[in-house]
């Protein structure tokens, strides 16, 4: 079967239209023939390249493990996706935004699916548009970044001018920052001399700590990072890597990604606190996310109210 781009080329001699079409094709448009099976038949060159393959899509309806997605993150059955409601319908879907996933890739289009002959299964259809990956993207961190913002300067509401307790800090961040960090784990650490108290914000994954509040040993490597009042990123967390005085294998569920946030101390002595972020998942926080991390561990520093610990050499 010869491709869309082939059988314009060959018949531009005998048809102006059909250099222009070939001009179309050569922009990166996104466009697509499909039967009235909802198979495709052709497709631009852009279609694939914008997925990140160049298999063959001709004689399938989608690609294998592809799947789709509206402007709201909601996953879109095949009744829902526009081509199908073109195709069952014979109604022009006009300027519609999709995201499409497969394995690793993930592509946004602003398309129109227009019907063309009624078939034996449905009404064929021409599908034409753009890839808006980038612009989408951008529109998107835009949009969370706001929101981050947002709750910033919510959690900065919540705890000015106040002094609270470790427990009511916790709190202040559940209904805050934490929902900026998606489906992961963050804790409120205390040290109290050797030991290090933990308090969970939100558990997202897995029993690794079992009560709202618990004691976890402050060893060598953990007091190397905690002393040193830097940030701690580890997104590929292995195996052998020690936290909370144990390898990181050891814990009913292992993390792949962590990020310790150290509170200022605003005597400037060692940090009495820190945010810990975890997530089951290797390179799981973005850089927004763990500067929103270190925002917030700014805010809640001088609110924090307890007893300071012993001092104890760095």
């Amino acid at each position: 079967m010869r491709s869309l781009s082939s059988l314009i080329h060959s018949s531009r001699d005998s048809n102006e239209l059909a250099r222009s079409l070939e001009a179309v094709l050569e922009s990166g448009m996104v466009i697509a023939v499909r039967d009235s099976g909802g198979r495709f038949v052709q497709s631009s060159r852009a279609y694939g390249q914008a997925l990140g393959t160049d298999e063959d899509v001709r004689g399938n309806i989608r690609l294998e493990g592809q799947r789709f997605f509206s402007p709201d993150g909601r996953e879109l059955p095949l009744r829902e996706h526009p081509s199908h409601i073109a195709r069952t319908t014979g109604e022009p879907q006009r300027n519609v935004l999709i995201g499409v996933r497969r394995a690793a890739a993930e592509a946004w289009f602003k398309i129109s699916y227009m019907p063309v002959d009624r078939g034996p299964e449905g009404w064929s259809t021409l599908s034409i548009g753009a890839d808006i990956t980038a612009e989408w993207t951008r529109m998107r961190a835009a949009e969370v970044d706001a929101a981050r913002g947002r709750q910033l300067v919510d959690l900065a509401l919540r705890v000015a001018g106040r002094r609270s307790t470790p427990e009511r800090i916790a709190g202040a961040l559940v209904e805050t920052i934490a929902a900026s960090l998606g489906g992961t784990s963050l804790y409120l650490l205390i040290r109290d001399q050797t030991d290090l108290r933990v308090i969970a914000v939100r558990n997202a994954f897995g029993p690794r700590i079992d009560a709202t509040s618990t004691s976890v040993p402050l060893t060598d490597e953990d007091a190397s990072r905690w002393y040193s009042g830097v940030t701690h990123v580890n997104l590929d967390v292995r195996d052998t890597d020690v936290y909370g005085g144990k390898v990181a294998m050891e814990w009913m569920t292992k993390p792949g990604s962590l990020v310790i946030v150290p509170v200022p101390n605003p005597a400037g002595e060692a940090p009495r606190a820190a945010l810990v972020a975890s997530a089951e998942a290797h390179h799981a926080f973005t850089t927004q996310q763990i500067e929103a991390l270190e925002q917030a561990a700014q805010l809640i520093s001088p609110a924090l109210d307890f007893e300071a610990p012993a001092a104890v050499a760095a």
